[in-house]
């Protein structure tokens, strides 16, 4: 009997907050959208909702802040959508993104990365403990890794 090929949807989710200087949480919006390929919805939510309450509060001083797994899809509306993002209240000046991406999907790139330098053996195990090692504990150790 042949088997059945399972299709893969792709589902896309955001948690946006807002926290005043000392941490406080002001506010927090869930948003999620499935199944769609290249989540298009939920960056045009994103986008609308970022505008609406940048439009309504002053940019100085605002650290604005993007946490991604850095999938394909992520990384992409990032680089294209929200750090080309004029301020809404200065369109003649381009808000500042700082982007991060979270630390299991970086260990997955490191490994990865050792893998393709000393094979996928032992010896890529060990160069990738070696890397997440420095990475950890040196001054710079993500750009030494």
């Amino acid at each position: 009997m042949p088997r059945q090929h399972k299709v893969w949807q792709e589902g896309s989710t955001a948690t946006g907050a807002g926290l005043e200087r000392r941490g406080k949480r002001l506010g927090t919006v869930y948003r999620g959208h499935m199944p769609e390929a290249g989540q298009g919805t939920l960056t045009a939510q994103l986008t609308a909702l970022l505008k609406a309450i940048l439009s309504q509060v002053a940019s100085d001083g605002l650290r604005l802040v993007y946490a991604t797994d850095d999938g394909y899809h992520p990384s992409d509306s990032s680089h294209s959508v929200w750090q080309k993002m004029p301020d809404p209240r200065r369109p003649w000046r381009s808000l500042e993104w700082r982007r991060l991406i979270d630390s299991s999907h970086a260990c997955q790139d490191v490994q990865q990365l050792a893998a393709g330098i000393f094979g996928p053996g032992t010896e890529g195990q060990h160069g990738a403990q070696r890397m997440r090692e420095q990475w950890n504990t040196r001054a710079q150790g993500v750009a030494r890794v």
